[in-house]
């Protein structure tokens, strides 16, 4: 369930930066275009988040007489999946050490801080969004980020260590997308922390099934300070509800709204 690339060797790039950051690139680029298709052909969507990070690393045919393969290990390559792991979606996330090899080639988001396991401070992280230079390209913006207003309850636990925690908090989601929602909460959630929710559908539709997300931050609206969550695994039953709510939400008044739109992330 997941690739492991390595610029730089067996053959020396100066610009093995650049290479990694292009190949990202390409290859969510390539995940587009395949959910458009599966889109089309009314299948399921699809994310995968990349990490990137720079450094030394031991290379080379490492192992015994009796067994012998070709490997990579050291820190770089600890901290490169860590750095993986915080991706939210489709992100392309970067730490410091490769953005310095980019220089200005690279387009991107403003650094967020992360505190990363096996690390004693924080690192700062950047969402690569497009690429100058002979690579140049460029991310769009996802479909759906901006959501519309509602009003459902919502509850929810953290999920840490792939286990859910007992502990439950409860709130009203305010703004939903198709990919992520708004809820005012009443706990307060750290940045990349991941939880199970459950929403209530206006009727006749019910509760929701299990619906897992990652925060991604918070933002004030009003007088209300929001939890933003990305969600990342939503069946299709209930991907097909959240658009007809969303769709509803955002036609003009008495505009009929005809819905058979499927979706879901693994």
């Amino acid at each position: 369930d997941a690739i492991f690339a390595v610029f730089g060797a067996p053959v020396e790039h100066a610009d093995h930066a650049e290479r990694a950051a292009a190949t990202a690139l390409a290859m969510q680029a390539a995940v587009d275009a395949l959910n458009r298709e599966n889109a089309a052909r009314g299948r399921p969507r699809f994310e995968m988040g990349i990490g990137l990070h720079t450094g030394e690393a031991v290379v080379g045919n490492i192992g015994s007489e009796q067994r012998t393969k070709y490997a990579v290990v050291g820190a770089a390559v600890n901290l490169a999946a860590r750095v993986e792991g915080c991706t939210i979606g489709g992100q392309i996330l970067v730490t410091a050490a490769t953005v310095e090899r980019l220089q200005d080639l690279a387009e991107l988001a403003p650094p967020v801080s992360v505190e990363l396991k096996g690390l004693a401070a924080p690192i700062a992280l950047y969402e690569l969004r497009g690429l100058a230079g002979r690579f140049a390209q460029r991310r769009p913006e996802p479909a759906g980020a901006e959501g519309v207003e509602v009003a459902l309850p919502v509850s929810g636990s953290v999920v840490e260590d792939k286990r859910v925690r007992a502990e439950v908090f409860h709130g009203t989601a305010r703004r939903l997308g198709l990919r992520a929602l708004e809820a005012e909460l009443d706990a307060a959630l750290a940045l990349l922390t991941n939880v199970r929710l459950r929403l209530i559908y206006p009727a006749p539709a019910g509760q929701s099934g299990d619906v897992y997300g990652k925060v991604t931050g918070t933002v004030t609206r009003g007088a209300a300070r929001l939890t933003r969550i990305h969600l990342t695994s939503v069946d299709a039953a209930d991907q097909a509800v959240l658009a007809g709510l969303v769709e509803r939400a955002a036609a003009p008044a008495n505009a009929p709204v005809v819905s058979n739109a499927t979706e879901a992330s693994p």
